[in-house]
């Protein structure tokens, strides 16, 4: 069943109506309140469940229907501008209003596909009244893209069964070629102007992959898929006898191919290719994001790379994953793996054989070296294990280089992109080792309830790359300032590095530096800021040189040695 049609019924206090005529269904709408409440929402669901009477003419029931698309239009765009920044997952009170919102913007979509079925005899845009089965066609079409768009920027699976929807809509169009016909919209609420917008701008968005993008990236994204839409050409195929390009045709990127369920949909985006191309030129002759319409929030080195990866995935590439267009996930060796999410300070663990009686206080066991605080080693180790007390469990999908696929069953929201965490995969007890990396892709997980309804639920697919190095517990400092947490990454075996004697970790280091970095809070690097470091007991004194990756809560640091 596609997303976001009810089988139950949801029953308001207005009850329906007999409406006639679109006077009538704008004073049936007024009576329900808000333009774009729950309330109103709940009174066009029961509306559209009844079905608007057969026995009225396609072009009375089109506009019957307008007045329904604007409330609802209203409330999609409110909810597309609140939830940009809306964290995962989305908690029960939240999901409700959101949900029945999306079903009511799916049965209005059945109603207007319940008006394109005459079509089928259609060969071309002829008469009048076609022109209206055109108009219900195209507004079908924009609903479902406003659909999809609402679940990539809530971040929530888009279910298969949507996309192949989606394509049958983007072959109908082309069966008529109507994709470049403009379907007027004296309401001016429609989410694109073409049917070929329509059909282009949630695939194309998809393709740059939303899970992991940040909110302003996203924005931006979908911004150019909408700017780029109507020069993109398409064909769709049966992905059961999918058509090759032939190999001698002469485009270096003629654009991606892509499997969606039974369908094969091939793009032509050379035109968009070139303007990013243009624009990546520009970046490198010294223009800034801004005036290359990226705006002034994003920096430079971020614009860069946003845009080679809108040229890789909207150039020519063969995707059979939309969920993760770049990735392709290898059976792991682990069924579970333990995270502990935004790694904070590890908790001191107290020396019980001194009492309050016996020296006055708790003892804590802690040294200085070279002003910093250091722990012995024995209890350094013990600090890191404590970490695994509070983890979380996430159950193994996938595995590829440096990268892990996981699902997260929890439901408190703990988790964003770009965060830090230490990873054990396998047991608690197994001797793998600890590493540390960050979330670089988070989507919800969709599933349909009893009620036969597809909903999301409180689980979601967490990607994660993995830093390079085993993670050591340090105690840094800089200008006389102790950072709240440090983590020297060290390139070994999958041995545990706390066993080393202090001598060999320090000479570990000292032996090969440039494979090994640092870990330090958010905004701790700056270029040639001088650290205090104790590694193992031993004292180092570091240089940062490179900002290798800065995360939502850490800086990866490389560094060399005084």
């Amino acid at each position: 069943m596609a997303l976001l049609n009810f089988r139950s019924p949801l029953r308001t206090k207005g009850g329906s109506a007999d409406i006639r005529d679109a006077a009538a269904c704008k004073a049936w709408l007024t009576a329900l309140g808000r333009t774009g409440s729950q309330e109103s929402v709940a009174g066009i669901s029961e509306y559209l469940r009844d079905g608007v009477s057969s026995s009225l003419s396609p072009l009375v029931r089109l506009q019957i229907l307008d007045p329904l698309r604007v409330s609802l239009h209203v409330a999609l765009r409110e909810h597309i501008e609140q939830d940009e920044f809306r964290s995962l997952p989305l908690s029960t009170a939240e999901v409700s209003p959101v949900w029945n919102l999306m079903d009511a913007a799916g049965l209005l979509r059945e109603a207007y596909l319940r008006l394109i079925v005459p079509l089928s005899d259609l060969k071309s845009a002829a008469t009048s009244e076609d022109q209206h089965h055109l108009t219900a066609l195209h507004r079908a079409l924009d609903l479902h893209a406003q659909l999809m768009t609402l679940c990539l920027v809530l971040r929530v699976a888009v279910p298969l069964i949507d996309w192949e929807l989606h394509c049958q809509l983007g072959q109908r169009v082309r069966d008529l070629n109507a994709q470049d016909v403009p379907r007027p919209d004296p309401l001016h609420v429609a989410f694109s102007h073409t049917c070929r917008e329509a059909f282009v701008t949630p695939v194309f968005m998809a393709l740059v992959d939303p899970a992991s993008l940040s909110r302003l990236e996203f924005q931006i994204v979908r911004a150019f898929a909408r700017k780029y839409s109507n020069r993109v050409g398409y064909r769709i195929d049966s992905s059961a006898h999918p058509v090759v390009r032939a190999a001698a045709r002469p485009v270096n990127n003629p654009g991606p191919t892509l499997t969606l369920g039974e369908y094969q949909v091939r793009f032509d985006s050379q035109r968009v290719y070139g303007s990013l191309e243009k624009r990546l030129e520009a970046l490198d002759q010294g223009s800034l994001p801004a005036q290359i319409g990226f705006g002034d929030r994003i920096a430079l080195a971020s614009s860069r790379a946003l845009l080679q990866r809108m040229m890789q995935q909207w150039g020519a590439i063969t995707v059979t994953n939309i969920d993760a267009p770049d990735q392709v996930w290898d059976k792991p060796d682990y069924k579970d793996s333990f995270a502990l999410l935004s790694v904070p300070p590890p908790r001191e663990k107290v020396d019980k054989s001194r009492s309050m009686y016996n020296n006055g206080a708790y003892s804590y066991r802690k040294e200085r070296r070279d002003g910093l605080t250091s722990l012995h080693l024995a209890l350094q180790k013990g600090r890191i294990d404590d970490l695994l007390v509070d983890a979380e469990t996430w159950h193994m999908e996938g595995a590829a280089p440096d990268q892990y696929l996981c699902v997260r069953r929890q439901p408190t929201p703990r988790i964003s992109t770009n965060q830090l965490v230490l990873l054990k995969p396998g047991p608690k007890d197994a001797s793998s080792p600890l590493m540390l990396g960050y979330v670089y892709g988070l989507q919800q997980s969709v599933n349909e309830d009893a009620a036969g309804r597809i909903r999301p639920i409180m689980a979601h697919v967490v990607r994660v790359k993995l830093l390079r190095g085993l993670p050591v517990r340090v105690s840094a400092a800089a200008e006389e300032v102790e950072f709240d947490r440090a983590f020297m990454l060290v390139e070994g075996d999958n041995e545990d590095l706390y066993s080393s004697a202090t001598s060999e970790l320090r000479d570990r280091v000292v032996r090969d530096a440039a494979s090994c970095s640092i870990v330090l809070p958010l905004a701790g690097y700056r270029p040639q800021r001088a650290l205090r470091v104790v590694a193992g007991g031993a004292v180092m004194k570091l240089v940062c040189e490179e900002l290798l990756w800065r995360g939502l809560d850490f800086d990866l640091v490389q560094f060399s040695l005084i």
